[in-house]
Order: structure tokens, then C-alpha cells, then sequence
């Protein structure tokens, strides 16, 4: 199919990147699901991609002459540019783990790390930040819970974590850590040698599995658990922080805090409509996306959320996912979710409303 993603290296430096990515916004019917999730995190300060939107054009001779490939969105690539740019100076290791279940400790050699954790650039680890991050995952699978709680600080940036686990929360991403054990990168911030966590792959942030379910039946997207998430195991981390009560305080606050100034319906609503107006020209000729699907995402009409948001892409337009590989995703429509979101994030805060604990995914390690 000719809307794939693509990445895209230079020679030189390219507005201070490498690397960037155009992603195809796969079964995102509202297109701006990657661009408004990474917003979120950038403004809740946790280091994540910068992105922008592009119109695609593809030569390929003797098969595509200037053929218009659609609307991407482009984002930055996690690497050590990215890291020089918000530390100050590149980080001794960066790793991408995948389907890799929380933190096992895998021993005291490196080598027995590379694979499961998804090391990156290998041969230039800093032998001393492996050390550290060997000792992080020790700790983290033999500690007390009373010496976890007076030591988790030592090894992670707690606080970032936590604006880290709001956002990936709030939009209901459980494409992540929360339900399949992957989308993230891991590294130590330089400065002080805490493991710091950095989201990634956000088109189906805000929901965009479709419907939740959960012990009991099946829930409303909008009604994940603010405090259980995920079922126990499926986020040891995120379990064993959020049990020590101090931390889950800590992180009540930042989601309190979250859906007042960042994560609101007036916020939002206002980025959309800039998102809208810069993107409605590029969506006429892209025939991925459905022009009445497109519609129902910006509409604070409350009658939308009803509306099934499976309907299919044309045939082979992403290809690699195959046909019905995203049926029932891409979510509700996305501004009337996000209303909701916040009102039952808030009822959960205020003791009014439970939400559901999205089931576990399976995974290694």
C-alpha cells in the first residue's frame, strides 16, 4: 500500500533532529490522537517527541510519480539527539523493551539485558549507567515494600513517572505499559542517574481500542481506573508505586491537577480546532481517512459517542495490518470522549465512581 510509515535519516542535522518519523495515523480516524497525546505529556513535563503534520508525496520510479500518499504526522525520534536536547547531554543507555512484563532482573551481566530490553546502540553503553540500571531491577524485584517505599526515589524519577502514568491513564492508552507491555523507551537522566520513562506510538491514545472490558463485563473507554488500571502484574512498577500511600496521594494530586489545567475539554478542544483548520485541506484526497468519521471526532455533539468508530479504512491502505486487524478500534469519537474522560476521572477521584481494570496482555520475562 503507498501509506505506510517511513522513516526518514539525514546527513545533517534537520531542525536539531537525526531521525524523524512519519507515522500513517493507522486506524486513528480523527488524525490528531498522536499529535493531541504527545501534547499532554510535553505540557505534564515529561520528556516526549515533538511532532507536526505533513502532506506526503511519494516518487518511486517506474511506480509512483509525485503520488499522494496522505496526511502524516511527523514526529521526532527517541535518540541521543533527543536526549542531548533535554538534558543536556547524551544518556549512557537507552533501551525500547517489548512485550517485556515490568522490570525482571536478569542477573548481573549486560549481555543478558541487550535483547529483552531492547538496547539501543549497544556497543556505546556506558558501563557504569548498565551497572545502575542492573541494580535498579534488582531492587526492584527483591526489595521490601517498607525499603521500596524509602528507597524508590534513590533509583527513579518518581515524580516524572507519576505525570508519566497520569497521562498514559487519562487518555486511556492501553497500547503502552497499562496493557501490552510495550511502547516506551527507558534511560537514566544523566544528571542524576534516575531511570526516567518516555512515551511512544500514541495513535490510539484517548481510547482508540473501542470498547473496554474488564472483570464483569464490558465498561465504557471513558471509565478506566485512575488507581487500578491494569491487572496486577501486568505494570509492576506502576502496582508497586502506586501501593506505597504517600506515592498514590502524590498521584491523585497530579491527576486532580491534570484534568484542571491540561487535560480539559476547553484545552483540547481549543488544540483540535487548530489541528483541524491546518489538516482539513490535506484529508480531502487521503483515502484513508472517512470525511463523516473525521466529523464525528470533532463534534461535542453527545449523541456521537454512540457511534461505532470500526469502520474500515479502503482495502490495503495500511498494509501490514491485514483486513480486520483494526475492526472495533480507532475508539470513540475523540472530542466527546475526552468530556467524558474527565468527568469520570474526576467522580473516580471523588469517590463517586469506579471505574474498570483493563485486563493483561500477556508478555515476557
Amino acid at each position: 500500500s503507498l501509506k505506510r510509515p517511513i522513516k526518514l535519516e539525514f546527513d545533517r542535522t534537520f531542525f536539531g533532529m537525526s531521525k524523524v518519523n512519519l507515522n500513517n495515523n493507522a486506524m486513528d480516524q480523527s488524525q490528531m490522537r498522536e499529535a493531541l497525546g504527545y501534547d499532554v505529556f510535553r505540557r505534564e513535563g515529561v520528556p516526549a517527541a515533538r511532532t507536526a503534520f505533513a502532506k506526503v508525496y511519494l516518487t518511486v520510479k517506474g511506480t509512483y510519480d509525485n503520488q499522494y500518499a496522505g496526511l502524516y504526522t511527523v514526529v521526532e525520534q527517541i535518540d541521543q539527539t533527543f536526549f542531548k536536547d533535554r538534558f543536556g547531554k547524551k544518556t549512557g543507555v537507552v533501551l525500547k523493551p517489548e512485550s517485556l512484563h515490568g522490570m525482571p532482573y536478569f542477573g548481573d551481566e549486560w549481555d543478558s539485558y541487550v535483547v529483552p530490553y531492547g538496547a539501543k546502540s549497544s556497543a556505546k553503553i556506558d558501563p557504569a549507567a548498565a551497572k545502575r540500571f542492573i541494580e535498579f531491577t534488582k531492587f526492584v524485584k527483591e526489595a521490601s515494600d517498607e525499603d521500596f517505599a524509602k528507597q524508590i526515589a534513590d533509583y527513579v524519577d518518581v515524580d516524572e513517572f507519576l505525570h508519566f502514568l497520569a497521562v498514559e491513564v487519562m487518555t486511556v492508552n492501553l497500547d503502552s505499559p497499562l496493557g501490552f507491555s510495550h511502547n516506551y523507551y527507558i534511560t537514566l537522566n544523566p544528571k542524576n542517574q534516575k531511570v526516567v520513562w518516555i512515551p511512544w506510538d500514541l495513535n490510539l491514545a484517548f481510547g482508540g481500542f473501542g470498547g473496554g472490558r474488564g472483570r464483569g463485563g464490558s465498561y465504557p473507554q471513558q471509565d478506566l481506573s485512575i488507581n487500578n488500571p491494569s491487572q496486577k502484574g501486568q505494570f509492576p512498577l506502576a502496582d508497586r508505586i502506586l501501593a506505597v500511600p504517600a506515592l498514590l496521594k502524590q498521584y491523585d494530586e497530579i491527576v486532580r491537577i491534570l484534568i484542571t489545567k491540561n487535560f480539559t475539554v476547553e484545552r483540547l478542544s481549543a488544540e483540535m480546532k487548530l489541528m483541524e483548520d491546518a489538516i482539513s485541506g490535506a484529508l480531502k484526497d487521503d483515502r484513508s481517512v472517512s470525511a463523516a468519521q473525521f466529523k464525528r471526532n470533532m463534534s461535542a455533539d453527545p449523541s456521537t459517542i454512540a457511534v461505532s468508530d470500526s469502520a474500515q479504512p479502503e482495502p490495503d491502505n495500511f498494509g501490514g495490518f491485514g483486513r480486520g486487524f483494526g475492526r472495533g478500534m480507532g475508539g470513540p469519537p475523540l472530542r466527546q470522549f475526552i468530556a467524558l474522560r474527565v468527568e469520570s476521572a474526576r467522580e473516580q477521584l471523588d469517590g463517586k465512581r469506579e471505574g474498570f481494570t483493563a485486563p493483561g496482555r500477556g508478555g515476557r520475562g
